[in-house]
């Protein structure tokens, strides 16, 4: 998430990202701080489904290894869980999961990474818990080919004063080349596919998809 947003006093945050933005290390680094500056806070990552949470941020150690070691009391592979020596702890796991969610009441930061593969059954089911502590929570994604769940929230973090919106498209991060990009975007006017650039890259939720055609 941008350094430059003033996210205080926020309870929902929505990040409409591009594609190699950088959000899944944002997610880690946020999780990491409040976990630490918030003593007996429960903190949860959720990804699309559990095995892909697994493979891409458990079994590299991407997320237990993202912080501090003196920070941690300990790690349990199987939760996929890290405890903090201050009490706190960080939950990965995966949307698929839903039924084993239901009356949870966390009172940490809850992190919904890849909105639109995020199932619906499980913020059916997560959302309500949140009533109890009010814990803050950060949607994170890059927009969809057609309207879902995710259009919807978005519309909601838009509209809502109480909802942060921030608009991160691929070119703010510093460390994607320019260059590069200016080769994959003149790639996709080339192959008349340009909504693709603007979904996936300047992070542009288009409707009517193919009929967008403001290059030519």
């Amino acid at each position: 998430v941008p350094s430059h947003d003033n996210l205080e006093g926020y309870k929902d945050v929505f990040a409409c990202c591009g594609r190699n933005f950088g959000k899944t290390e944002d997610a880690a680094d946020i999780l990491w701080l409040w976990a630490r500056l918030n003593p007996g806070h429960e903190c949860y990552l959720f990804e699309p489904e559990q095995k892909q949470a697994k493979e891409i941020l458990w079994a590299s150690g991407r997320l237990q290894g993202f912080g501090p070691s003196h920070w941690i009391e300990s790690i349990n592979n199987t939760e996929m869980r890290i405890t903090f020596t201050n009490g706190s702890f960080i939950k990965l796991d995966g949307s698929d999961n839903y039924d084993s969610y239901r009356g949870v009441k966390p009172k940490g930061l809850i992190i919904y990474d890849e909105l639109k593969d995020i199932n619906p059954k499980f913020l059916d089911a997560f959302e309500p818990n949140r009533a109890a502590f009010e814990p803050p929570a950060l949607w994170i994604g890059t927009p969809p080919e057609v309207e879902s769940h995710y259009t919807q929230y978005m519309a909601e973090a838009k509209g809502n004063p109480r909802w942060k919106f921030i608009h991160a498209p691929t070119s703010s991060n510093p460390y994607i080349s320019r260059e590069w990009l200016a080769k994959t975007e003149d790639y996709y006017k080339r192959i008349n596919d340009y909504e693709t650039w603007l979904r996936e890259y300047e992070a542009i939720f288009v409707k009517g998809a193919k009929q967008y055609r403001d290059w030519e």
